[in-house]
């Protein structure tokens, strides 16, 4: 009896331990589009978006840039390409007329990573508007 309780003590502090030594990561998307208008003729848009991984010392270890006329960051699942982590991570957002409505993650067994409050912001100049949006999820690597 007194040896499963040791042993099951021993399992809990080993897998604590583990956890408490786990790296972590953190996936930032990115959103931004460039508005110009040109007169009777209507509106050119540009823009770039995308998602980079990053590690705990803020060294960029993965990223997926994405085109315009897709569904970009505002999809879910996205897989991240690397060769930096063990697992696949998976990206997923939601996105407003404003950009990132909200944004999440998979990793493992971490299966639904909620992501921080999304941030954004516009610029005006001349006859153009520059929207960009980001949002951050941050996970055990």
């Amino acid at each position: 009896m007194y040896k499963h309780s040791f042993l099951s003590t021993l399992l809990f502090a080993a897998f604590s331990i583990r956890s408490a030594y786990a790296d972590s990561c953190y996936a930032v998307g990115y959103n931004n589009m460039n508005s110009e208008g040109w007169g009777p003729g209507g509106t050119v848009y540009a823009g770039s978006q995308g998602i980079t991984l990053y590690n705990s010392n803020d060294e960029e270890i993965g990223s997926y840039d994405l085109c315009n006329t897709c569904s970009g960051v505002c999809s879910d699942f996205i897989t991240v390409p690397t060769d930096k982590l063990s697992q696949v991570f998976e990206w997923g957002a939601s996105c407003g007329d404003s950009g990132f409505s909200e944004c999440h993650g998979a990793y493992g067994d971490q299966t639904h990573i909620d992501g921080e409050e999304p941030q954004s912001g516009t610029d005006f100049y001349g006859l153009g508007i520059d929207a960009t949006s980001e949002c951050r999820v941050n996970f055990e690597c």
